[in-house]
């Protein structure tokens, strides 16, 4: 519950933050010089309960909930800030939720935008994947997670993102089909890169492909059946930028607005 957890923390009247992480916030891990936070036990506390209002109702914090998850374990006094601001954001929209119904003239009812941020991790150097999909004008599915392999280049780190939204994909496109809802032609997938794009749909490997992991390929596989369609959209109209980066509040809060929650 939104309100307790608030009350809790004894935030519920703080000064509210426009986007949930800084886009200047050092979300690396602990370093030596930098005492274990003495809120450790605390910060695991809030966090797990974040996590769980991400997952259901909020994708809008998801991001900002991610990064901090990883210092559950030893975080330093920057992550418990981190943490506070990320709680005035959630004081000052703790009514938002998602909502449907609002669905853009011309989008398909089943819908999907796909990103990464290359090299995001500097730890350890590995990208982060971000994806939303889009039912009748609400997010139904979400997601911001490191990826598990260091990718070699931006449209590397942007192919392997645009693999694992595929997968949510077909998954949300049987789904619907259980539940009786008809959606015609493809499921639409948007991504910002046009070299990921292209990667996915050629079926022969090329000297920037073939050191991948054959699973990735699975993006190509479903693309060459048509059960994807893989489009470019302009990354000033790429919803799963908020996924994987922290943003400016101009760009959050068109995202946010985007993805249905108000």
């Amino acid at each position: 519950h939104v309100g307790g957890l608030l009350e809790k923390f004894n935030m519920q009247d703080a000064k509210a933050n426009k986007v949930p992480l800084a886009p200047t916030a050092d979300t690396s891990k602990r370093r030596e010089d930098e005492l274990l936070c003495e809120h450790a036990a605390l910060y695991a506390e809030a966090v797990g309960a974040l996590l769980y209002i991400s997952s259901v109702a909020r994708p809008d914090l998801a991001l900002a909930v991610s990064c901090l998850a990883k210092h559950m374990a030893s975080p330093a006094d920057r992550h418990w800030a981190q943490l506070k601001g990320l709680l005035r954001y959630l004081a000052g929209t703790r009514d938002m939720g998602i909502t449907y119904g609002g669905m853009v003239p011309g989008l398909p009812g089943l819908m999907g935008w796909t990103d990464a941020d290359y090299a995001a991790c500097k730890d350890t150097r590995k990208s982060r994947s971000g994806f939303v999909y889009l039912l009748n004008g609400g997010a139904i599915s979400w997601g911001a997670k490191q990826q598990p392999v260091v990718a070699t280049s931006t449209a590397e780190s942007e192919y392997v993102a645009a693999f694992t939204a595929a997968q949510e994909g077909v998954w949300l496109r049987r789904m619907c089909a259980e539940l009786g809802l008809t959606l015609e032609g493809p499921l639409q997938l948007l991504g910002d890169n046009q070299a990921a794009l292209a990667m996915a749909g050629k079926a022969a490997d090329s000297p920037r492909t073939k050191h991948i992991d054959v699973r990735y390929h699975y993006l190509r596989d479903v693309v060459s059946r048509g059960a994807v369609k893989l489009s470019y959209t302009p990354s000033e109209e790429n919803a799963a930028d908020m996924f994987t980066k922290p943003l400016d509040s101009v760009k959050f809060i068109k995202f946010r607005k985007m993805i249905g929650v108000s």
